[in-house]
């Protein structure tokens, strides 16, 4: 196991070091990985220090620890204040199992190829209005939350997605962001003080899912084969289990909503940058993918299981992840011995990078992947282990069925393509922006030879 004595770090004061990070994360691990080697600390300003690791095998140890030797929740306490302390984001130990394995069933692969007609009407009915000037970034973002609140609370929810983007996505901005890393900042002094703004936003929008639970609760109960959404299925687990509160299930459903909706819409913008940004790769794509008028089950599995499909998608969140790290504390060390906490980091933004690994690794090569499987010490865009994410299948078919509405239907490029850069969105890192400029429809593929 790491040893957490006489890590390198930087001379800079926290403070600054913080602002540097901020600025420009990515660039900042690789300058430190240069100087310090696979594994430095970064100080960051009112929070924690981070042991970001970048060393395969160190990283492989970390994931495969039990849960009684590397508590997650605790990394999450900055999400409390929206999620709240029973969230499965925030919990460790026997609590976290119990809370994940309630929420695991509507999630499952197969559960969620039973709405894969669903998303896939969801993301047509969005790219129907596709036009120049449009940014990418916040229409995946858009067609996220409109397929999150059909998969969390069934296709007759009782608020529009609009309902929930007026709230969310303010939530889900730089304010969040400077409040989760700037514990100072966290004093209400009423609703023009930014804290007092982010716990009305957190308010109306429990009260939005509190609504959700109660107009459900008036629906006729359905049977097990029958239930698709996940409130569905947490109020049935309600009737099952009396310890199970209304405020638990909303604190659940605010937990998917933060944690998955920026997470696979900026997963979605990657995959389209990379994509567009090379014509054989849109070329091959779509004479991999089956190109049909009409849509059913058979197609999408189709979709799902395309190899080079599979290979563009797998390539797009290595070559740079939408999370570049994942925290972990040390029960036997950072709790009891350092003044401030202390987490342990797999930077998968570095180690996926590790050109010991990956030949030409800042490329975006999808035929890597062809006949290569990486362990996760070379490879966990979702992290690993016991907290690997919950909804890495919902993730996979939104940016799945988006590539494969995209590239049937669209040609396009990105303007300004070489200034896109990373932002930090909260934990997420997105593209800055994504706007659409010289948009036509698909024409008809010439054979295969021709090209």
């Amino acid at each position: 196991m790491l040893d957490l004595k006489d890590i390198p770090t930087s001379r800079l004061p926290s403070l600054v070091e913080t602002i540097v990070w901020a600025l420009n994360p990515l660039q900042y691990y690789e300058r430190c990985r240069e100087k310090f080697g696979p594994v430095f600390r970064i100080k960051i300003f009112g929070w924690a220090d981070l042991v970001m690791v970048s060393d395969p095998e160190v990283v492989k140890d970390i994931y495969a620890q039990p849960r009684s030797s590397l508590l997650a929740g605790e990394t999450n306490k900055i999400l409390e204040p929206m999620v709240g302390p029973d969230s499965v984001f925030v919990l460790d130990g026997e609590q976290h199992s119990h809370a994940r394995r309630s929420l695991q069933p509507p999630l499952k692969s197969q559960q969620l190829l039973r709405q894969g007609a669903m998303i896939n009407e969801s993301i047509s009915g969005f790219l129907n209005n596709l036009d120049n000037g449009r940014d990418l970034s916040e229409l995946f973002r858009e067609i996220t939350l409109s397929v999150m609140v059909k998969v969390l609370f069934g296709e007759k929810s009782l608020n529009t997605p609009r309902a929930y983007q007026k709230i969310l996505f303010p939530l889900l901005g730089p304010i969040t962001g400077l409040l989760a890393f700037v514990p100072p900042l966290r004093m209400d002094f009423g609703r023009f003080s930014p804290f007092g703004w982010y716990r009305g936003r957190v308010k109306a929008f429990s009260n939005l899912i509190y609504g959700e639970i109660n107009a459900q609760k008036t629906i006729e109960e359905l049977s097990a084969s029958q239930s698709r959404s996940m409130l569905q299925h947490l109020l049935r687990l309600q009737k099952e289990d009396n310890i199970v509160s209304d405020e638990w299930v909303k604190n659940q459903i605010i937990s998917l909503f933060v944690a998955g909706n920026d997470t696979s819409a900026a997963g979605m913008a990657w995959a389209t940058y990379w994509i567009y940004s090379r014509p054989d790769i849109i070329q091959k794509l779509r004479y991999s993918l089956p190109r049909v008028d009409q849509f059913d089950d058979e197609v999408l599995n189709t979709i799902m299981q395309d190899k080079y499909l599979d290979n563009v998608y797998q390539e797009a969140l290595r070559v740079l992840p939408v999370i570049d790290f994942y925290s972990r504390i040390r029960t036997d060390f950072c709790l009891k011995t350092e003044p401030k906490q202390v987490f342990i980091s797999p930077c998968s933004f570095l180690f996926q990078r590790d050109e010991k690994i990956f030949n030409d690794p800042k490329a975006f090569v999808p035929e890597r992947f062809e006949d290569n499987k990486f362990d996760t010490g070379n490879y966990s865009p979702y992290g690993g282990g016991v907290r690997r994410c919950i909804g890495i299948h919902l993730a996979e078919m939104l940016i799945k069925l988006t590539i494969f509405q995209l590239v049937q239907r669209f040609t396009f490029e990105i303007k300004g393509f070489d200034s896109v850069k990373p932002r930090r969105r909260n934990v997420i890192l997105a593209p800055s922006k994504l706007i659409v400029k010289s948009l036509k429809f698909a024409e008809k593929m010439e054979p295969l030879a021709t090209l």
